[in-house]
């Protein structure tokens, strides 16, 4: 990956950062209209500025979420954190956001946010770990975290991982990835997908990023918090359960659970062992699968094709045979239009 772009990323995120820090800031001490409609256009810009806005908001949701997150961190300490914070009167809030903004932005903050001369409540914790992944088509890259968790990214998977002292984050841009995570109750890792949050402390799940906007959650191990409304509680998804995660136009965020049986749970985690495992798709599907993994793009020479049911396992290399399985087994014949198009017809017999 290119180390220019890479910084470049890397300034456009810590610029996003202060600024979503500024605007929790303004929306506790209350905004004008004029204020609103600036912040309404802001959070609208991007995904990234509404994953940063709600990283630096949600410390502070978390504090009043304490005892409803006691059974991902049970740890003795979250009483008395929450007790302090309730304590608190009204007007010191601003003070709490800014002791939590400084122990949760990067190593420096804007002069514009703290003044030319300011310095922080206290002092800023380093990020100790910031780096980018990448598969391209047909690979997959397995990476041991320096907290020793342990990271797999299927093809065509864009990733980035950021740990600080107070949180572990790892971003999934694009694709899909398996995160075995080491444990730790007071060093929670989120995993941030199209601006949904998932939380963990010791677990292992699967997360597959679909059109860039719905998160398919499969949790192997443990248990998965997913992040809904501000001072909610999450939605604990729990070992051999899947959750779809979706939002709608006004980002109200959505979790939909069911139980897998444990066949289709390794049908569909079996990409992890370089195998794709049909049990009755339809060739559409299948072929969808295909094209990730091999970069052909698949074509229908008659639309009934598209229906019809597929029971394989499949390794995702070996194309030709795929190609001559659906032949023998299936009557579907493979022309190829050009290097990298197969139209599949049905055989003449």
């Amino acid at each position: 990956m290119d180390t220019n772009n890479n910084v470049v990323s890397l300034a456009s995120r810590t610029q996003i950062l202060d600024e979503a820090a500024l605007w929790v800031i303004r929306q506790e001490e209350g905004l004008t209209a004029e204020q609103q409609q600036q912040f309404d256009l802001w959070i609208a810009q991007s995904a990234l500025h509404r994953q940063l806005y709600q990283q630096i908001e949600q410390p502070i949701a978390e504090a009043e979420m304490l005892a409803s997150l006691a059974d991902i961190f049970p740890y003795q300490k979250q009483q008395a954190q929450k007790a302090w914070f309730s304590q608190l009167p009204v007007w010191s809030l601003p003070s709490v956001l800014l002791l939590v903004l400084s122990v949760v932005l990067w190593p420096s903050m804007s002069p514009w946010l703290l003044g030319t001369n300011a310095t922080p409540l206290v002092a800023v914790q380093q990020q100790n770990y910031n780096q980018s992944f990448q598969t391209q088509v047909g690979q997959q890259q397995q990476i041991k975290l320096p907290d020793g968790s342990k990271l797999l990214i299927n093809t065509l998977s864009q990733v980035q991982v950021v740990y600080n002292s107070v949180k572990r984050f790892i971003y999934l841009e694009q694709g899909e990835l398996h995160i075995d995570v080491a444990h730790n109750p007071k060093w929670p890792l989120e995993v941030i997908a199209a601006g949904k949050v998932l939380t963990a402390v010791g677990t292992a799940f699967n997360v597959v990023l679909a059109d860039g906007k719905q998160v398919e959650l499969i949790v192997t191990d443990g248990k998965v918090g997913v992040a809904t409304e501000k001072f909610s509680p999450p939605v604990l998804v729990r070992k051999g359960e899947k959750a779809l995660i979706a939002s709608d136009k006004d980002e109200k965020v959505s979790v939909e659970k069911s139980v897998m049986p444990q066949q289709q749970l390794s049908d569909q985690l079996s990409w992890q062992s370089g195998t794709l495992t049909f049990s009755g798709e339809s060739l559409a599907q299948v072929t969808k699968e295909l094209s990730r993994y091999t970069g052909y793009q698949f074509s229908f020479a008659e639309d009934s094709l598209k229906q019809t049911q597929i029971v394989a396992r499949l390794k995702v290399t070996e194309l030709d045979d795929i190609l001559t399985m659906l032949n023998n087994n299936f009557d579907v014949q493979a022309n190829y239009i050009s290097d990298k198009h197969i139209q599949l017809t049905l055989k003449d017999n």
